[in-house]
């Protein structure tokens, strides 16, 4: 069945209701295949922009934990790149520019108490702007919607 026999069987209002029903009708379609494990992986991308940002104003500790991120985001992303993917390209991308950022800002992992420089956040807000939009454009590639960047 397609979206419009859906909401015709379930009554929906075209308010609400209908928006709500067309998006776990495509939730649960996506629910187990390979678009449904990069759009999560994706949205891991998403979360580690995040605890980075958080990180970025970090006024006690941030130099040594900002680091252990971003190889963990360079690893997750070098496995994605490595799957044979529909957005493996867009998986790729992302992974050459955070192993480039990774060796620009130079962080040490073995230092305590020590808070990025200005020059860290604004490869930071750089790196996560490109990763943002690299997101949003492998989502829309997968045909998941507006692919919309979530605040």
């Amino acid at each position: 069945m397609n979206n419009e026999e859906h909401l015709t069987l379930l009554r929906a209002s075209e308010g609400v209701q209908a928006l709500v029903l067309q998006r776990a009708i495509a939730d649960t379609r996506l629910a187990g295949t390979s678009r449904g494990a990069d759009a999560d992986q994706l949205d891991n991308v998403r979360t580690t922009l995040g605890t980075l940002d958080a990180l970025s104003k970090n006024t006690m500790d941030a130099e040594a934990p900002a680091l252990r991120q971003l190889q963990s985001l360079s690893d997750v992303l070098a496995k994605n790149a490595a799957r044979v993917p529909p957005i493996q390209a867009r998986w790729r991308r992302m992974a050459e520019v955070v192993l480039k950022v990774i060796t620009k800002l130079a962080l040490r992992d073995n230092v305590k108490y020590q808070t990025l420089t200005a020059e860290h956040r604004d490869q930071l807000t750089t790196l996560a702007n490109i990763l943002n939009n690299e997101i949003t454009a492998a989502l829309n590639d997968l045909g998941l919607g507006s692919g919309k960047r979530q605040r």
